[in-house]
């Protein structure tokens, strides 16, 4: 599509004014687990309290997940586990020969007893030996906290044996981005006994590190509010980069009835969050396989033929049921690129005005759905919001459909004279979802 910029609508960031629109968040398809607990050492519970990630040695897929075994303790309680796939759906697992399970090791196990687990692959490192990262959550003899392993290979773990941080309870997530001072950020919460002290409730809380060896003492991030049920609390975030934005699975966990489900939650910054505060993720029907818990897993979604892949765990059991034990598995929901949130007009035209931006000489492009009899229409304004003459809405070509990508067009373009100036949009509809507004490169622009 040859984008070079695109303006998301998950918050007002973007708009200068609106009229008889309103915002809408989208919901990904959720489709049958893609990976069952069908290995003896998997119980009746696999998660991904783990991640998913495009193999960097050539094609498909790699996951990190984990078995979850309630009747045990120790490391037995939780297997670490490996999986490939070519699709990103039908998912295989190897036998890694690294661990030994009642004598055997013809199994997929890496590791035994790391909870919640975060892998990233970290190209810059010129440690060969560290290519691929972990942060889990662990104990030693000193107590339970957080812990690093590197690995050339994903698969052998050189586990480390110190806590980098001390004060983390046990759901842990982590951000990479290099674009960032601090290119390692997790989202955790604190011990219970501290969180509780002073919110009564789960929180979520931030840390950070420069090295991966260093991190910043947790501080509180996102706490329920007055808008929030009383009987809300937040279990845990796991957040990618997006765009020009982050955004993240903030799993809500509810006490009546006992069930987690996960919101859309998003940032410029990692520091302040706007949230949705509707479910992204929303649980199965009573007794289905995700009806008492669903969370995403810790790595950003796949991008595979226009579509989001987004792993998640499903359970059929609430948090605080012990018996019978839990019964898990790992599903996948689909959403179609950059399809998070939308503005949306009705049957009464309606418009939505971007904020200045510079023009760059090439195309436009909108993401958009139209119901019915919709339409979308755009029309060019200058800094001042002044229409430019021959390119007022009546003048562009209506756009209807399911488009992923859809041009508008005044049957002339833009004049050259508007190329490194501020510009506006004011883009007015019917029966019409929009999702974003893209800056396409000219047809021969290369860069």
């Amino acid at each position: 599509m040859g984008e070079i910029w695109t303006l998301l609508f998950v918050d007002d960031k973007h708009i200068e004014a609106t009229r008889r629109v309103c915002r809408v968040f989208e919901q990904p398809r959720k489709f049958g687990p893609v990976v069952v607990p069908d290995r003896p050492w998997e119980a009746q519970c696999v998660i991904v309290y783990g991640s998913v990630l495009p193999d960097p040695a050539g094609s498909g897929f790699q996951m990190w997940y984990q078995s979850y075994d309630r009747s045990k303790n120790g490391p037995d309680r939780a297997h670490n586990c490996y999986a490939v796939s070519e699709d990103g759906v039908h998912w295989e697992k190897p036998e890694l020969g690294v661990h030994e399970f009642r004598g055997s090791r013809h199994n997929n196990i890496f590791a035994k007893g790391l909870g919640s687990l975060n892998v990233i692959v970290d190209r810059g490192d010129p440690n060969g030996e560290h290519r691929y990262k972990m942060l889990f959550t662990g104990a030693n003899s000193e107590g339970p906290g957080l812990f690093t392993a590197f690995s050339p290979d994903g698969i052998h773990w050189k586990v480390g044996t110190e806590r980098v941080i001390d004060s983390v309870s046990d759901r842990t997530t982590l951000l990479f981005d290099p674009q960032l001072k601090a290119p390692f950020v997790g989202f955790t919460r604190r011990h219970g006994k501290d969180m509780q002290a002073e919110f009564g409730r789960r929180v979520i809380y931030r840390i950070e590190s420069e090295d991966f060896a260093h991190w910043s003492e947790p501080t509180p991030l996102l706490v329920p509010d007055l808008a929030d049920s009383w009987d809300l609390q937040f279990y845990g975030m796991p957040v990618f980069r997006y765009r020009d934005l982050y955004l993240g699975g903030l799993k809500r966990l509810w006490s009546t009835p006992d069930r987690i489900d996960t919101e859309l939650v998003w940032s410029r910054d990692t520091n302040s969050w706007g949230r949705s505060r509707v479910p992204f993720l929303d649980n199965g029907p009573s007794d289905s396989w995700d009806s008492s818990w669903v969370g995403l897993a810790s790595s950003p979604p796949l991008e595979i033929g226009g579509q989001l892949f987004f792993y998640f765990e499903g359970r059929r059991q609430a948090h605080g049921q012990r018996f019978p034990f839990p019964q898990g598995s790992i599903g996948l929901a689909v959403l179609p690129k950059d399809r998070f949130a939308a503005i949306e007009a009705g049957p009464a035209e309606g418009y939505v005005e971007t904020k200045p931006f510079k023009w760059h000489g090439g195309r436009l492009g909108v993401n958009l759905r139209t119901n019915g009899h919709g339409y979308l229409r755009v029309a060019l304004l200058d800094e001042d919001g002044n229409e430019i003459p021959g390119f007022s809405a009546p003048a562009c070509t209506s756009l209807t459909g399911d488009i992923p990508c859809a041009e508008p067009s005044w049957g002339n373009q833009p004049p050259r004279e508007l190329i490194g100036h501020s510009i506006r949009l004011r883009i007015h509809m019917v029966n019409t979802r929009l999702y974003a507004v893209y800056a396409l490169a000219a047809p021969n622009d290369h860069a």
